[in-house]
């Protein structure tokens, strides 16, 4: 950031120089135009301005102003954006060496490759890949004391804990859903909203396709009969064509 804005202010002097100057026999009469010389002012002023927020914001991280958390968790969020098929070993090993050591940290890592996930349905498989790789002792996330009820919480209790509050909260969106085509409530929030539902969908039954299952086999039978509940079936079709089609044999 901070390199990015001297080179902005390097380019800015420049341009300006070769747009003002070259077109005026006399370069030594450029601030003697109060027109001009007013404007300059006041794209320089803009300029320093920018630099000097940039230049806070860089020497905060160096200061190291972020706690521990936020800094840790930056960092895994960077991993995720640049997660690919190609790269994924590297960086897969990235995210286990990120000396996650706290509760909130770890809860946190498992908040993001979820809402990762449901916002990238496409990579779906992939993530619940890395949740099953680094779900799997001793080379996975390592598991973290929780004070409070004093025993070890590990990342896949977190992620299981997560997808069964997704799929409850899926539950009373549906008659939210039904309640919302009957009172007329406009179709592009209720498309949001499906995609979003689907996206939990998908991402539940990638979590059941893997070798050693993150969630039970036996939550597909209590999921299925959610979804053919005589009262919803209508509105979960999509969602019911997704699941068969994803874990169904």
């Amino acid at each position: 950031m901070r390199k990015t804005f001297q080179l902005s202010l390097l380019i800015f002097i420049i341009s300006s120089a070769i747009f003002f100057i070259l077109p005026i026999h006399h370069p030594f009469q450029l601030w003697q135009t109060p027109v001009l010389s007013q404007r300059l002012e006041k794209d320089l002023l803009f300029f320093l301005v920018l630099y000097m927020k940039a230049e806070v914001s860089w020497m905060s991280t160096v200061r190291g102003d972020l706690s521990y958390k936020e800094c840790i968790l930056r960092r895994v969020r960077g991993i995720l954006n640049k997660l690919t098929v190609e790269k994924y070993t590297l960086l897969r090993n990235q995210l286990i060496d990120s000396r996650i050591t706290t509760l909130s940290i770890l809860d946190g890592v498992a908040s993001l490759i979820f809402n990762k996930a449901l916002t990238e349905p496409m990579f779906c498989p992939l993530y619940a890949f890395l949740c099953y790789e680094l779900s799997l002792p001793p080379h996975g996330l390592p598991s973290v004391p929780d004070e409070c009820v004093q025993q070890e919480i590990t990342f896949k209790r977190l992620l299981v804990s997560k997808c069964q509050e997704a799929f409850e909260n899926e539950n009373r969106k549906v008659a939210e859903t039904r309640q919302q085509i009957v009172t007329g409530v406009s179709s592009d929030v209720r498309y949001k909203e499906r995609r979003r539902n689907l996206g939990e969908m998908q991402f539940i039954c990638e979590l059941m396709k893997q070798r050693h299952p993150i969630l039970r086999i036996s939550l597909a039978h209590h999921i299925l009969y959610q979804l053919l509940d005589p009262n919803d079936v209508e509105v979960n079709v999509e969602a019911i064509c997704l699941f068969l089609n994803t874990v169904g044999k």
